[in-house]
């Protein structure tokens, strides 16, 4: 049971294939003895980071349909292209621990990540209207008055590219 979810674990990291060849005796093809078939398996299904040009393409693609976009696309595009690590931010006087506030965080990690400007962003905002959870709602209507100058996080974005 605990190789299993110990193989579990691995796969979100970023060294997991490495992980896995280890479990499976270093061998690149060797099997590994829980959910996998074998460490090569696991390099088929890991996805690799995406290159910098094709990140940047698909950064461009969601910026030109900002005006068109959901909070459900911004958080499938924030899912699809960095790893969501809870961390404290300050919107203004609005405060969140640690995986508090978790959309607003992602949302607002993301903006920053892309490095969208006030009015981008606030089409973004726009767009998290539907946000289902009032404190994360609180914290978004704080950033439109704000803007990025009151967005605030101490120990790092929410979001890192993957």
């Amino acid at each position: 049971m605990a190789v299993i979810l110990a193989c579990a674990l691995l796969v979100a990291s970023a060294h997991a294939r490495a992980r896995v060849r280890m479990l499976a005796g270093g061998q690149p093809g060797g099997r590994v003895g829980c959910c996998f078939k074998s460490a090569s398996y696991l390099d088929s299904i890991v996805a690799a980071p995406a290159a910098p040009a094709e990140r940047e393409g698909a950064v461009a693609r969601f910026r030109e349909s900002l005006t068109t976009r959901t909070l459900a696309d911004a958080l499938t595009f924030a899912s699809e292209h960095a790893q969501y690590t809870p961390r404290p931010f300050r919107v203004g006087d609005v405060l969140a621990a640690a995986g508090e506030r978790p959309t607003a965080a992602i949302v607002l990690s993301l903006g920053k990540l892309i490095r969208l400007s006030r009015a981008e962003a606030e089409q973004l905002h726009a767009a998290a209207g539907g946000c289902a959870q009032a404190e994360d709602r609180a914290a978004l209507d704080m950033f439109a008055l704000t803007g990025w100058e009151g967005v605030h996080f101490p120990e790092g974005l929410a979001l890192e590219w993957r």
